[in-house]
């Protein structure tokens, strides 16, 4: 069964969520490789899955249309926090 029939979207819904977060994974690379590179790369994946989660979990449950959101989230993180959330939070704690 195709997904957009088991999660009951249009296929544009669909297609916009998979461009989405196509869209965001491809500009977060740079990004997420600094912060690997600069905190490890164990912490860095296991922060980011961790964030994923939570967030989808959360988002998933108040609309049909989290991917969207999620997407929109991650874009804006990339733009506003370009050493990611963990440097932001790091330089936090150092001033």
């Amino acid at each position: 069964m195709a997904d957009s029939v088991r999660l009951a979207l249009t296929a544009a819904d669909f297609t916009l969520a998979v461009a989405i977060q196509n869209i965001v994974w491809g500009i977060s690379q740079a990004p997420v490789g600094a912060v690997a590179d600069r905190f490890g790369l164990r912490i860095t994946m296991i922060a980011g899955a961790a964030i994923y989660v939570v967030l989808q979990d959360y988002i998933s449950s108040m609309t049909q249309n989290w991917m969207s959101f999620i997407g929109l989230l991650f874009v804006m993180v990339v733009m506003f926090f370009p050493s990611g959330i963990l440097g932001m939070l790091k330089r936090r704690a150092t001033t």
